[in-house]
């Protein structure tokens, strides 16, 4: 057995930089394509960006008052105020990952929005580095959503 004789942190960085440079890279970009489709300046449109939004939000919402009835009875009253859920409409992956991002940061459209960014770069550099078993779990989180 060889000892190590580099920096304490040497090792480390040696085994995160082939994986945080391309990710950086690739959370940039997303970050540019935003920013260059006035991503953080609009509105959202449409029927299914307000109803994901709203939906991460019930699913904050239920999480931040400390599970405070049953989910069902929650997500109904939740409805009444905000008729824009779409809890069993969609698979609650993405909702439920939003809706812990805005546990810890603003629960924002453009915070949301860099979440968004994030699981791009990281969907990317899965897809570009990863191998056989990786490729195939992106393919059953692509056939869960009944929209593709």
């Amino acid at each position: 057995m060889t000892a190590h004789t580099g920096a304490p942190g040497s090792r480390w960085r040696a085994r995160a930089a082939p994986v945080l440079f391309p990710l950086l890279a690739f959370f940039a970009a997303s970050l540019l394509l935003q920013v260059a489709a006035h991503a953080y300046m609009a509105e959202l449109e449409g029927a299914d960006e307000p109803a994901h939004f709203i939906t991460s939000l019930l699913i904050r919402d239920y999480l931040a008052h400390g599970l405070p009835a049953p989910p069902l009875a929650f997500a109904e009253n939740y409805y009444v105020h905000y008729p824009k859920v779409a809890l069993p409409i969609w698979p609650p992956v993405f909702h439920t990952l939003a809706g812990m991002w805005m546990l810890v940061f603003p629960a924002s459209i453009g915070s949301v929005r860099l979440l968004v960014a994030l699981v791009t770069a990281v969907a990317a550099l899965l897809f570009s580095t990863g191998g056989a078993a990786i490729k195939a779990c992106g393919g059953v989180a692509i056939v869960q959503d009944p929209a593709t």
